[in-house]
């Protein structure tokens, strides 16, 4: 028993001696730094005033305006975005955080507003070419089922800002809200 014991603990030490060996091979601080392609998000920085359109639950469109404020945060390794309107005289807020994981090789993405207590998150692509990125998650709206949906992010005519989102509506991807800046 006492034998069977030690060769545990020296089976158990070995192991923790290999990751910590394992652990400096690589310098934590350099591979927390931000990648090329968190500067995919470098136009995105600033003020902007938005117009938006949000398609209410009957299909209909209704308009609204207001900015959307996008800036680095963490040192430049996750963009923020802020976003400020009204529904119809309800203050309406959005809070995202942008990001690119580099071990999924993946842009990421998570938002929070003031009218839900849920929070979205997604995983996206970005378009070579045009930088157009295109998230895709799962939304839980408070006491409905899982929602998924497409957020798309890039430069509209000239180097304005177009944000679109969309949701399945009767097995079709259907456009549920759009902001042009």
């Amino acid at each position: 028993m006492l034998r069977s014991l030690l060769l545990l603990c020296a089976a158990m030490a070995l192991l923790v001696g290999a990751g910590v060996a394992f652990s400096q091979d690589k310098d934590p601080l350099e591979e927390g730094k931000p990648v090329a392609e968190h500067g995919r998000y470098d136009w995105l920085e600033g003020k902007w005033q938005v117009a938006l359109k949000l398609r209410d639950a009957d299909g209909n469109w209704f308009e609204s305006s207001g900015t959307a404020e996008y800036r680095w945060i963490l040192d430049k390794r996750f963009m923020q975005e802020s976003v400020k309107c009204k529904l119809d005289d309800t203050p309406y807020e959005w809070l995202g955080i942008f990001g690119f994981d580099k071990d999924a090789k993946q842009y990421t993405a998570i938002w929070f507003d003031n009218l839900d207590i849920t929070s979205e998150t997604a995983r996206g692509t970005c378009e070579e070419k045009t930088g157009a990125m295109t998230f895709e998650g799962e939304r839980s709206p408070t006491g409905e089922p899982k929602v998924k949906f497409s957020y798309v992010l890039k430069k509209g005519d000239g180097d304005s800002l177009l944000m679109e989102v969309f949701e399945p509506a009767n097995g079709v991807q259907r456009k549920v809200m759009e902001g042009r800046g």
